[in-house]
């Protein structure tokens, strides 16, 4: 299967389960926290961190500068935020993607998104999982060398 193919497998399948959540969200059945975490466990899935090494991790740096000048005070008070304050506040973002009325691939793009922002990145990839950041080896030089 060529790559092309595999993202957009990967995509359709991802907004696939973006609108059932989005379904459930606007039955009122799902909401709030639960809501949070279901697409917070979407975004930590394998098919998800592909699809964003392929079409966000390209552009995260303008992705960042473009939210940075779009919203200055929100970068500043999320960037000040405790890392409990931080997650409440991504859940917050999550379920605002959910509820709004763009296409399901949007939405999925939006939550892609704002996950690679420096202040919500460690949530989605935290350090040594796979895809994320490798660790750099110890430099420390024991007593006994």
């Amino acid at each position: 299967m060529k790559e092309t193919d595999q993202i957009s497998s990967l995509t359709a399948a991802l907004a696939r389960r973006v609108t059932s959540l989005s379904e459930l969200h606007a039955r009122g059945v799902v909401t709030g926290e639960l809501l949070g975490k279901q697409l917070l466990k979407l975004l930590c899935s394998p098919d998800a961190r592909k699809l964003s090494q392929h079409s966000i991790e390209p552009d995260s740096k303008a992705l960042r500068i473009l939210y940075r000048l779009e919203h200055p005070e929100g970068w500043r008070r999320k960037s000040g935020l405790n890392r409990d304050e931080r997650l409440a506040d991504l859940l917050v973002d999550l379920e605002a993607i959910t509820g709004s009325d763009i296409s399901p691939e949007d939405k999925l793009q939006s939550m892609l998104s704002i996950a690679c922002l420096p202040f919500f990145k460690g949530f989605v990839n935290p350090r040594g999982s796979p895809g994320g950041k490798e660790s750099k080896p110890s430099s420390r030089v024991s007593v006994l060398d």
